[in-house]
């Protein structure tokens, strides 16, 4: 099933959180629910913190119209004052239904104490019970293996997923009391649940 209907599933008009390692597909699942969202007449909000979303390239290898990845807006994350104001200020206008963050506390790095950041996360989490979709993503940072910026943005999350890598172009979302697959072409993403023997280890 497509990113959509998986995360919809799971957990409809919601705050989720994707942490996982580097190169663990979180990007790519992102992208592709943006795009999925996009091609059915969405305005999509996509908020990037790497600098690695390139619209242009997706046309390119993967012919999606042109006319879709315009109903993508980007937004380049930089300062954390900057971006505090201005997704603010987008969230008021409640233009967008589906709001998407690569590596939603990468412009927090810095800061020993990010009470934006926390305020970020309670107004995601307020506007998403009202009807819309929420789902950011961060990198695991600590020893502990939890994502970076957890302490602010985990009162406020809904759902948070794990999501690993099994091998090329195949991975894993874990949360809790299920966990399924994901295979990844190009920028598209699709899901299968795994049954409890597959869980479990059993056969």
């Amino acid at each position: 099933m497509s990113a959509e209907q998986f995360l919809n599933r799971r957990c409809n008009s919601c705050f989720i959180e994707i942490f996982g390692d580097e190169k663990s597909g979180k990007e790519k699942i992102l992208v592709s629910l943006a795009i999925e969202k996009a091609s059915k007449g969405e305005i999509v909000l996509y908020i990037d913190s790497r600098g690695s979303f390139r619209p242009e390239k997706i046309v390119e290898t993967q012919k999606v119209k042109i006319e879709t990845m315009g109903r993508i807006d980007v937004l380049k994350a930089t300062e954390p004052g900057f971006i505090f104001e201005k997704i603010s200020r987008l969230i008021t206008n409640k233009k967008y239904k589906t709001i998407l963050w690569d590596g939603m506390s990468l412009p927090f790095y810095e800061i020993q104490v990010s009470y934006e950041l926390s305020f970020l996360a309670r107004l995601f989490s307020f506007y998403a019970i009202k009807g819309n979709m929420i789902t950011v993503t961060n990198p695991i940072v600590s020893l502990r293996g939890k994502p970076f910026g957890y302490k602010y943005t985990d009162p406020y999350v809904h759902m948070r997923v794990k999501a690993e890598i099994l091998k090329e172009n195949e991975g894993r979302l874990t949360s809790y009391g299920w966990s399924a697959k994901y295979f990844i072409d190009e920028w598209q993403v699709n899901f299968e649940d795994l049954v409890t023997d597959e869980l479990t280890g059993n056969n």
